[in-house]
């Protein structure tokens, strides 16, 4: 069949993109992938999935050359180095660019290591325009995932200056403690950061502490819950 990459019959090298590339092609020449899906994306599909195998970074690199090239755009190229390792998630962080909007699509897919990851990236760039799709993540079906969005939410909290946002986080932190028991340091980190932003403008005194209450556990009283990271632990 006719690459559907429209690749003119120049020979490539054969490098592990051009393997993942010759195996979708036998895919969709056997009718195995839906013939009304693009062909960009059944590609992209392929190296993402090879992504969040068990493959060393060097192959994954090379595998995701293009894309974290920014040929298939933004929001892929970030998709693909929050699936590498500690190297390229610090690159995203640091990425000078405003990336929040591809960061929130992010926090919408299927995979939950890359919610994670986008969730993780938000809080350390507290930008308050993804605060309603992060409080989203509090319910998370897995604890350890709940964590995360919270422990996201208390590191974005620090970097947010309108006090009418944080007063809202607030109030969607102090539910989810009064109904789940979780998530207590983070209200308090929320708390904290509005009685700072009241003692530089004089109002401390107005700002009290919310009252919270000591949880000692997640969401099980006597068992300590799983909270491990499933790809890599922020490297502080």
């Amino acid at each position: 069949m006719k690459s559907i990459w429209e690749n003119k019959g120049e020979e490539e090298p054969k490098n592990i993109t051009n393997q993942i590339k010759t195996l979708v092609e036998d895919n969709v020449e056997n009718g195995r992938f839906r013939a009304s899906r693009p062909p960009q994306d059944i590609q992209l599909s392929r190296i993402f999935n090879f992504l969040g195998g068990k493959r060393n970074l060097i192959e994954k690199r090379a595998a995701a050359a293009d894309v974290l090239l920014g040929k298939h755009g933004l929001k892929n190229r970030i998709h693909a180095k929050l699936l590498l390792g500690p190297k390229e998630f610090q690159e995203v962080i640091q990425d000078p660019r405003d990336i929040v909007p591809e960061l929130i699509e992010l926090l919408g897919e299927k995979n939950v290591d890359i919610r994670i990851n986008a969730a993780r990236v938000l809080g350390e760039r507290g930008d308050e325009r993804a605060l309603v799709q992060m409080c989203g993540g509090l319910g998370e079906p897995e604890y350890w995932a709940r964590y995360e969005f919270g422990q996201a939410l208390g590191e974005m909290c620090r970097n947010i200056k309108d006090t009418e946002v944080l007063e809202m986080l607030r109030d969607v932190i102090k539910q989810h403690v009064e109904e789940k028991g979780e998530f207590s340091g983070t209200l308090r980190k929320v708390s904290r950061r509005l009685w700072e932003l009241a003692k530089l403008s004089g109002n401390e005194r107005k700002t009290p502490f919310a009252n919270v209450p000591k949880i000692n556990v997640g969401p099980s009283a006597g068992a300590r819950p799983d909270t491990t990271v499933k790809l890599f632990r922020k490297q502080h």
